[in-house]
């Protein structure tokens, strides 16, 4: 089911100040996709969460799930949340720790009277689904930080939504655990093709988990698209940043070369880079490189430099390199590397122009 969200604005009211959460917020989740909503803490991404569930009330817009209208403020339509067909999973999880693991998943069945005989078969069905098959009988604090997630998935999925809605659910737990859940998260939301909106400020979960990602900033979304055009093409330095590890050279542009590639020019010297945009000469740029692109063989730029320090991670070395009094990147090379830079040893590192992207400042 497709999820429309139109013009909603948020406005948090105290005695002495108003707080404007949300500005007129506008965003389109195609039935079936997973969505994700990241960005820094209080950038609004729970508060759009919260409207579209019914669990706060919005100042203006509309809210749409599929041709229904859930929610208008000129209309002066409020569907409430228990019959807007969806399932939540917060960052708590929300188990009751005096339920057995079958009480906590059935208790939305319950809630709606549904027989005892068709809720004990949804319910084994989605233990099934979460791979938890055999723990009904237990008490659910007696499970695992991510056993406990799934049982919260299993009771927003028993209800057979159709739509989703994730807050935070990962940030409980550790993060090998974190990284193991998010792939059997994005498995199960792919076998049900069940629309899915999913809050994090953890980029990489967004990453492994969203179909689109939409980047929010205070209390607007700022940028829009699929993991890999948001994660090597962004187009400005806040989204470019917010969405991995950049480095962001200060430059100005000189032109462009018989090949399309724009020249910039760097205290340290001059870079092909990338431009998607029509740039004037003079005008000053900002480039972004991301520290994995640097290779230490091959073709492309070429940067030269005093090894600062070299940090080994297990699958990386992290390699601090300064360019200038006033220049210093951070380049990622891979733990199969034949040499390593050490300390105060001069080093070239080669990236692609085509890695080497002009964005807005």
């Amino acid at each position: 089911m497709e999820v429309e969200v139109t013009n909603i604005t948020k406005i948090f009211y105290t005695r002495t100040e108003s707080t404007r959460a949300l500005h007129e917020v506008s965003l389109f989740c195609p039935s079936g996709k997973v969505i994700g909503l990241l960005g820094p803490s209080g950038c609004g991404k729970t508060t759009l969460l919260r409207c579209i569930a019914g669990l706060e009330e919005p100042d203006a817009g509309e809210i749409r799930f599929g041709k229904k209208l859930v929610w208008s403020k000129i209309k002066r339509i409020d569907i409430p949340p228990e019959k807007r067909e969806i399932g939540m999973v917060f960052q708590s999880y929300a188990i009751w720790p005096h339920m057995t693991v079958f009480d906590n998943v059935a208790f939305p069945l319950k809630m709606r009277k549904i027989p005892r005989r068709e809720a004990e078969r949804r319910v084994r069905e989605v233990m099934e689904m979460v791979q938890l098959a055999g723990f009904e009988n237990r008490l659910a604090t007696r499970l695992s930080g991510g056993q406990q997630q799934r049982v919260a998935l299993a009771r927003a999925l028993v209800s057979q939504p159709r739509v989703l809605l994730f807050d935070e659910p990962l940030s409980n737990l550790d993060a090998k655990l974190r990284e193991a859940t998010r792939h059997e998260l994005r498995g199960f939301l792919v076998e049900l093709g069940i629309t899915a909106i999913y809050v994090t400020h953890d980029r990489a979960e967004a990453l492994a988990i969203s179909d689109e990602i939409a980047v929010m900033n205070q209390g607007r979304i700022v940028a829009r698209g699929t993991p890999r055009e948001l994660y090597f093409f962004a187009k400005d330095h806040f989204v470019a940043d917010f969405i991995g590890r950049a480095n962001f050279l200060k430059g100005v542009f000189l032109g462009y070369n018989e090949g399309g590639y724009a020249k910039v020019k760097f205290p340290f010297g001059t870079l092909l880079c990338t431009a998607n945009e029509t740039i004037f000469e003079g005008t000053e740029v900002v480039v972004m490189i991301r520290p994995e692109f640097f290779t230490l063989t091959g073709e492309g730029n070429i940067l030269s430099g005093r090894v600062i320090s070299v940090i080994f991670t297990g699958e990386k070395y992290e390699v601090r390199v300064q360019l200038d009094e006033k220049t210093t990147i951070l380049a990622e090379l891979q733990s199969t590397v034949s040499f390593v830079p050490r300390p105060e040893e001069i080093v070239e590192l080669r990236v692609a122009p085509q890695w080497c992207r002009v964005i807005q400042a």
